[in-house]
């Protein structure tokens, strides 16, 4: 038997205002987490639960970057002509995700061994070592 729901009832006014306070609280954790470009995941998702292949390369990308990974490494490439940003996010086991972005693509790599991130963190070009060493390889797992 369901009750006839009351709007006016106080505990279902309470169910809404905590509701609505609950959405502030996580804008603002959002805001903040932004705001201070905290390099830990603001959405708190433990790396060790993603999945090992993804519906689509979009939600691949979404899922490991709301992740939190205790490791997260990111080179500063302002020397590359055309690499923007590079970053690496690993559960500790010796493999992880490197995301690279260009003006205009984000490429998402999986299962790439900690020692490729370093070969290219410390690569004379990011390019090229991008383009001897990675491009092709640590393929996002589609299902």
């Amino acid at each position: 038997m369901v009750k006839n729901l009351n709007l006016f009832d106080p505990f279902i006014q309470h169910l809404v205002q905590m509701s609505y306070f609950n959405s502030i609280l996580s804008l603002k954790h959002a805001y903040w987490c932004l705001l201070l470009g905290i390099s830990i995941s603001c959405a708190g998702m433990d790396c060790s639960q993603l999945p090992s292949s993804f519906p689509s390369y979009g939600e691949g990308l979404l899922r490991v970057e709301q992740a939190a990974f205790p490791i997260n490494d990111r080179v500063d490439t302002s020397r590359s002509s055309w690499i923007r940003t590079a970053s690496y996010h690993s559960c500790g086991d010796g493999y992880g995700f490197m995301v690279l972005a260009t003006d205009s693509q984000r490429y998402l790599h999986q299962g790439m061994p900690m020692e490729e991130w370093e070969g290219f963190k410390n690569a004379n070009s990011f390019g090229s070592y991008y383009n001897r060493h990675i491009k092709g390889r640590y393929q996002l797992q589609l299902h």
